[in-house]
């Protein structure tokens, strides 16, 4: 929590100002890809982005734990802790909202000695000799897609931060270049990974079996190329080639599971199959008027079409990739306003995002952050409403990314970090060293 006094309605005020001119001037660089009507909608979907967001997330930066919370009540309610993926979650929000322009344009590269130290310290305690990463407030009894992305985060936190692991990670290599025996036990024969593939229900599930597997890509590719191999084929052979999603309809909940499958494409590098029936199926859903209770439901597709249009070009399909890229200008306006007109139900008072319309996910990945049912933003929500689905809009558009705060606006932000002192909750011992 910050100093309160730092700010004052006439400061906050002359920031409006600076921001608004920053933005005008890169919507009117968007007009010569989507127009005047392209750029004017992308004026509309950035009204509902305010200064008083970034005040917000100050307030959740625990400087005696180095992390961010997750929301609010994760922060004023004892059994709740700052977490490794909302902390580098914040991170990358401070990068692409402009924020970090305050710190020579990239935070990741030149954070504050106050941030620097904390997160990488914070990261590597988290370690435990099984080579993964246990939070004290959840220990081990975490799901398979928890502990794959704890390890995902952490890995990058003291990449980033600068940090020595404690003990060998389940990436890392043996000698011999066989799986190394702290993967779990679907990962160190083919036989069973396959097993384990077979008994995921895809065809139903796409978006919670696609979630599983892609938190775990990075120890699939250490694995071997022949888990990678198996895995490819499986998507491929399971796909359906009607609509480019792994579900016999086009809906919210396909086209979600449809990101998180392309996600892993990506990652490995493999040729996508029907990638323009897939870009039907994320157009359809971005310029449908239907609710979501969910809001990756307004970012997924957004995502899924920039997967999309990359991996095109990487396989010499830069004729297809480029159609589907002056497609997607023709509709910006209507995409992008339907997009902001959805994001604008889950916006809180305070300038936040939540994860649902009514309130935060009290769960993330199957672990508590937050008190259930608290009609609050939180750190997850907030950067797939606003910086997520921004950025992945201005690069699908193969437009200038448009920053949502301006220099001062950081200027600001990394005073109230700098001025935040320590939570009165009182700490276990053992936490954190």
């Amino acid at each position: 929590m910050y100093d309160k006094s730092i700010l004052n309605q006439e400061l906050l005020a002359e920031l409006e100002i600076k921001r608004e001119q920053m933005r005008r001037e890169g919507f009117r660089a968007a007009v010569p890809a989507i127009g005047e009507d392209g750029a004017e909608a992308l004026g509309y979907l950035y009204g509902i982005y305010e200064g008083k967001m970034y005040l917000w997330l100050a307030d959740l930066w625990e400087p005696e734990i180095g992390a961010f919370y997750y929301s609010n009540s994760g922060r004023d309610t004892e059994g709740f802790l700052p977490d490794i993926e909302s902390t580098m979650q914040a991170i990358s929000f401070i990068n692409t909202s402009g924020l970090s322009q305050a710190v020579g344009g990239d935070v990741r590269a030149t954070p504050p000695a106050y941030m620097r130290e904390p997160i990488a310290k914070f990261a590597m305690g988290l370690q435990d000799p099984d080579g993964y990463f246990y939070h004290p407030q959840w220990g081990k009894n975490i799901g398979t897609s928890r502990r794959g992305r704890d390890l995902n985060w952490s890995l990058d936190a003291v990449e980033t931060f600068g940090g020595t692991l404690r003990y060998p990670s389940p990436l890392e290599k043996n000698a011999d270049s066989a799986p190394s025996s702290l993967l779990p036990e679907h990962l160190r024969t083919v036989e069973a990974f396959k097993v384990y593939l077979s008994a995921l229900d895809l065809a139903n599930s796409s978006y919670s079996v696609g979630n599983l597997i892609q938190s775990q890509v990075p120890q699939i590719k250490a694995a071997g190329q022949e888990y990678v191999d198996t895995l490819i084929s499986w998507y491929n052979a399971n796909q359906n080639s009607e609509n480019g999603t792994w579900e016999s309809e086009v809906k919210y909940a396909s086209t979600n599971g449809l990101m998180k499958v392309a996600l892993a494409y990506s990652a490995i590098g493999a040729k996508f199959p029907n990638a323009e029936k897939a870009m039907e199926a994320a157009i359809e859903v971005t310029l449908s008027p239907k609710p979501s209770g969910q809001i990756t439901s307004m970012y997924n597709p957004w995502v899924t079409m920039k997967i999309l249009i990359n991996n095109l070009a990487s396989y010499g399909e830069e004729k297809i990739a480029n159609a589907m890229t002056a497609r997607m200008q023709e509709n910006a306006a209507r995409m992008i306003i339907s997009t902001a007109d959805k994001i604008k139900v889950f916006r809180k008072p305070d300038g936040s995002f939540s994860y649902s319309p009514n309130n935060s996910a009290a769960r993330s990945q199957g672990a508590p952050v937050a008190t259930p049912g608290t009609n609050e933003g939180d750190i997850n929500g907030n950067a797939l409403a606003s910086t997520g689905a921004v950025r992945n809009i201005c690069q699908s558009l193969d437009v200038p990314l448009v920053r949502l705060f301006c220099k001062e606006d950081g200027e600001l932000f990394f005073k109230l970090l700098e001025s935040s002192y320590p939570s009165k909750k009182i700490y276990p011992p053992a936490v954190f060293n």
